[in-house]
């Protein structure tokens, strides 16, 4: 990842933290272009008779942060109630 995308993903990260939802939105665009380059690299690398798709890589990668992201939204929601 270039260092100007590292940047932005981390203010994207700042903002988010903040309540920022439009954030999340551009983090997770960001996050799933650069795990399309990351797969496609892996899957190159992976000789003749694997079975996996590149886009079966990226997706269940995906799926696996989506679910972190949604756990950290139910623990920041319980907080605000509990406030």
């Amino acid at each position: 990842m270039q260092n100007t995308a590292s940047q932005q993903i981390t203010l994207l990260l700042v903002d988010w933290s903040k309540g920022d939802e439009f954030a999340l939105e551009q983090l997770m665009l960001l996050v799933y272009e650069e795990l399309c380059r990351m797969a496609s690299r892996q899957m190159r690398e992976q000789s003749s008779g694997h079975t996996f798709q590149t886009t079966e890589l990226i997706h269940e990668a995906y799926l696996k942060i989506a679910k972190v992201i949604q756990k950290r939204q139910r623990q920041s929601k319980a907080k605000q109630i509990q406030e």
